[in-house]
């Protein structure tokens, strides 16, 4: 017997109720096409069959019954006969064709034809399977025969009544533990206390009635009306406690899986305590719900739980306060410096403004770079929240102030712009600011620092050319292109950045590139080459920032804390504070290393001698590898010096460390200003000490920006 289908809506003989467009239609033997292109071997065919023969088929289209006036059912529940054709798969003539159950919920016969799959049983035809319910029970699960005629079970164990207890507590952890060791869960239904007399109902989980109340979304209970019933009561004053099972059957079988159920999976009062130290350490959920079950796998427990406990805990510390009340507190609770700025019509918040307290510090110290730039996802409103970063002297970066501001416009960075200044009110401005090309950026900045120096983030612009141009080049074009690009931005002098522009459009007319080119210099070379080239943004003291990177650092450090971008502002506080703290330690331990520890590469150039201990370690890593550019380039090879450390950074460059070593006149640099209380010099016995000195009073006696961005524990 072939195995091509035979089962085609169920097992009709009659071919006169077959509709047309699936008569004759089968499988064919080799399992790739069907001899009909009307039916895929994938096709479900389902239909309902009435008493006269007449056929409806799909289950999914609405039925219209003629028989439903006569109480028939279309899917065998007291109707006559309903089915539904699968698909059948290859056994290879090992013989299994078709796999029928027969429910019978009241109707005559129902069947179901399922999939069937390749068998051992050599030579049956046909597999049958039949579960016939005569006693159906509410769950829809079929009763045991030694159900009795309440519809309860029998009595698998029995709780000790002889048992005694010193306190209402123990007596109910007893039960309720006895119970649960046997698949049961007890809970208490009710409790009275007349006089010295205490008494306590106890019932099964499943008991009582189920009685809703909701009207929209969708309901439903474990409530099967189960009759346990056990009551515990008091002796003796409350001193001895006993119980008394006055029901002791259950309608229903042991529980099996107690995930399952909401009261098996309570949490303790000691459970609670534990989620909350973890929640208010921004523990995520997941964590904390592996915590809980590592420390007692027998807990049953489901995320959803924690999840719950931490949004009750929330709930309850907020009650009362709104979002901005919220903000407010934690502002004030962790002693921020903030400002708020509110629409003059509807009184709303629109802008925020604070700082932190360890920032205030580490910024009076090191205010002379900022970089600024703002960052979306970070929370549940989709604020922009703007980061404004500064470096200190061991080359570490912190963030200096931040705010959410409700939209990029020039009137919200310039009133968070005037809140940075109203700061430094006493202190030294910034001297550089580093942004992107935000044109509402730097407007702002134009206006509240006009003496600043605004700079242009270089990777920023390599970006925007990535976006512009990148696809008109190969890979190996393309890093050429890119390696070209950022000679012309390193150019020391104007002399070579023109030479070295020269050869950057030789190159990409010679490439027939003149498109790109002609976008470099309208977009990016005439009207910004000022704020991005090395030889006009070296000659203020920029210590060799030319991006806003750390700024990118700091967004995805502050980000990584997060346990999702839909944060409440309070929260958002709260993990800028984490940052800050973390920023401060780190700084700090930056400090006590540059005071206590000489890098050993550093104690064999005997110029930094009289340095060491008293300089950060970045700072003498500076002077190190200009000494080893002024041996290996100006001697060398006669190269010029550029000055770019002296220029950018206000540390003596090779040519300056040259003529301090040959005791050339030094007085004309003017980072070598001294400071007129400083320490007497110490005695010279040779030109090497007087060397050595000179370049000590140098970098300890410059001025304020130069001594403080280098000098280790600077104060503000």
């Amino acid at each position: 017997m072939s195995w091509f289908s035979n089962y085609l809506f169920g097992d009709y003989s009659d071919e006169s109720v077959v509709p047309d467009s699936y008569e004759g239609t089968a499988i064919s033997d080799s399992f790739e096409k069907p001899v009909s292109s009307n039916l895929r071997e994938t096709e479900v065919v389902s239909g309902i069959r009435y008493r006269d023969n007449t056929v409806q088929l799909d289950l999914n289209t609405p039925v219209e019954d003629p028989y439903a006036q006569q109480g028939y059912s279309n899917f065998g529940y007291g109707g006559d006969y309903s089915f539904v054709q699968q698909e059948c798969y290859p056994n290879d003539s090992y013989g299994c064709h078709q796999s029928y159950s027969n429910f019978g919920y009241g109707g005559e016969q129902s069947f179901v034809q399922q999939e069937c799959y390749p068998t051992q049983s050599y030579g049956c035809e046909q597999s049958f399977e039949h579960q016939v319910y005569s006693n159906v029970g509410d769950d829809g699960e079929p009763e045991d025969a030694s159900v009795d005629e309440e519809g309860c079970y029998p009595v698998t164990f029995s709780f000790d009544t002889t048992q005694t207890f010193s306190s209402r507590k123990e007596m109910v952890r007893w039960v309720q533990d006895t119970a649960k060791d046997n698949g049961y869960l007890i809970v208490t239904k009710r409790s009275n206390k007349r006089g010295e007399n205490y008494k306590i109902w106890f019932q099964c989980t499943f008991g009582g009635e189920h009685k809703s109340v909701a009207t929209q979304r969708k309901t439903g209970s474990k409530k099967i009306g189960c009759p346990f019933e056990m009551i515990g009561f008091s002796e003796s004053s409350g001193s001895v406690w006993r119980i008394e099972v006055t029901k002791a059957k259950h309608n229903h079988t042991p529980i099996e899986n107690f995930e399952g159920h909401a009261y098996a999976r309570r949490l303790s009062s000691e459970d609670k305590k534990l989620v909350k130290e973890l929640a208010e350490q921004d523990i995520r959920n997941q964590s904390i719900w592996r915590t809980l079950t590592k420390n007692n796998p027998a807990r049953k427990l489901i995320p959803k739980d924690i999840h719950n406990a931490v949004q009750k805990i929330n709930a309850e510390k907020n009650v009362g306060n709104s979002p901005m009340q919220k903000l407010e507190n934690i502002l004030i609770e962790k002693n921020y410096t903030y400002y708020m700025r509110t629409n003059e019509i509807s009184n709303e918040v629109e802008d925020v403004f604070f700082v932190h307290e360890k920032s205030f510090i580490m910024w009076c110290a090191f205010p002379h770079v900022l970089m600024i730039d703002a960052t979306y996802k970070t929370n549940m409103y989709n604020l922009p929240f703007v980061q404004v970063v500064g470096m200190t002297s061991t080359n570490k970066s912190f963030t200096a102030a931040c705010a959410v501001i409700s939209a990029e416009k020039s009137e919200n960075y310039l009133w968070v712009l005037q809140r940075i200044k109203s700061m430094l009110a006493g202190c030294m401005e910034p001297r550089v600011i580093l942004t992107d090309r935000d044109f509402a950026l730097m407007n702002a900045c134009e206006q509240v620092f006009p003496k600043a120096h605004k700079y242009l983030c270089r990777f920023h612009i390599q970006q925007n050319i990535n976006k512009n141009s990148k696809r008109k080049f190969s890979d190996k074009e393309w890093k050429e292109f890119v390696r070209t690009f950022w000679t012309l931005c390193e150019s020391t002098t104007e002399e070579i950045y023109m030479y070295n522009l020269e050869n950057f459009e030789a190159q990409l007319k010679e490439a027939d590139r003149e498109q790109v080119y002609d976008y470099m210099k309208k977009s990016w070379l005439d009207p910004y080459r000022e704020k991005f080239v090395s030889c006009w943004i070296n000659q203020t003291i920029n210590f060799r920032q030319t991006t806003t990177n750390r700024v990118e650092s700091m967004h995805a450090t502050l980000k990584s804390h997060f346990p999702s971008h839909r944060n409440t502002l309070d929260k958002l506080v709260l993990y800028v504070d984490h940052v800050v703290a973390k920023q401060y330690t780190e700084i700090r331990n930056t400090f006590e290393t540059s005071l206590r520890k000489v890098m050993t590469h550093h104690k064999n150039q005997p110029m930094l001698a009289y340095i060491l201990r008293k300089v950060s370690i970045y700072a003498i890593e500076l002077l190190s590898m200009e000494l080893k550019r002024k041996e290996d380039g100006l001697r060398a090879y006669g190269a010029s010096c550029g000055c770019q450390l002296f220029t950018s950074c206000g540390l003596p460059c090779a040519c300056r460390l040259e003529k301090l070593e040959n005791k050339g006149s030094f007085h004309t640099c003017r980072a070598w200003r001294f400071l007129s209380n400083a320490s007497p010099k110490p005695t010279m016995d040779s030109e090497q000490n007087r060397a050595r000195s000179r370049l000590a009073y140098i970098i300890q006696g410059s001025d304020r920006h130069v001594r403080n961005a280098y000098v280790s524990c600077p104060r503000p």
